[in-house]
C-alpha cells in the first residue's frame, strides 16, 4: 500500500472494485404486500473489466438463488474520502426481479491505514415498475440495504473471479 522508499501512498483510493464475496442483507416491501427479505453472500465476478461483470446469490439457507450483472461508477468524494456507486441486478430463484443501488465506503479515510476494516455499501432495494400510457419502465425504492466484503478477488487470478458461464455466442468462456 505504500510506495517503498517513499512517503506516499502509492494506492491511495482504499477499493477500486467491488469483485468478490460479500456478505448481504436486504428487506423490501412492494406495495401492501408482504415484507421481504433477502440475507445471504452475493460473489461479483468479472472477464476484463474491473469495474463490471456477473453476480450469484446464494441465501443463507441455500434455498434462494439468483443471477444478475453489476457495474460500479465513480460516486464522489466526502471528506476527503472517495466513494464508488455500485448497482446490481439480482433474477432470484422464486422470479422475482430485485435492483439494488448504493454506495461503497472504507470508513474514515484516516484510520484506513490502521484499522483496515473490509469496505461496506449501503444503499437502496429497488423494482422496476410500469408507469404512464406509454409502458415506460422506471425504478422505485422499496426498501435498504446493506453488505459487508468478506472476501477480495481485486487483482486476484483466482479461478472464484471468473465468471464461468458459457458465452452466449455458444463458444466456450475464456480462461
Amino acid at each position: 500500500d505504500i510506495c517503498p522508499g517513499c512517503g506516499q501512498a502509492y494506492d491511495a483510493l482504499p477499493l477500486a472494485s467491488i469483485r468478490g464475496r460479500w456478505a448481504l442483507a436486504a428487506t423490501w416491501r412492494v406495495g401492501d404486500g408482504p415484507a421481504r427479505a433477502l440475507d445471504g453472500v452475493v460473489s461479483f465476478r468479472g472477464l476484463g473489466d474491473p469495474n463490471r461483470g456477473r453476480c450469484d446469490f446464494l441465501s443463507s439457507d441455500a434455498v434462494l438463488r439468483g443471477k444478475g450483472s453489476w457495474v460500479e461508477k465513480p460516486a464522489r468524494i466526502v471528506r476527503g474520502q472517495f466513494s464508488w456507486s455500485a448497482r446490481w441486478k439480482l433474477q432470484l430463484s422464486d422470479g422475482t426481479l430485485v435492483l439494488f443501488r448504493g454506495d461503497t465506503s472504507t470508513g474514515a479515510p484516516d484510520d484506513f491505514f490502521v484499522s483496515r476494516r473490509p469496505p461496506t455499501i449501503d444503499g437502496d432495494v429497488l423494482v422496476e415498475v410500469t408507469t404512464g400510457p406509454a409502458g415506460m419502465l422506471s425504478q422505485r425504492r422499496v426498501g435498504g440495504f446493506s453488505a459487508r466484503q468478506t472476501t477480495s478477488w481485486q487483482g486476484v487470478e483466482s479461478e472464484d473471479a471468473k465468471i464461468a458461464d458459457a458465452r452466449l455466442d455458444g463458444r466456450a468462456p475464456l480462461r
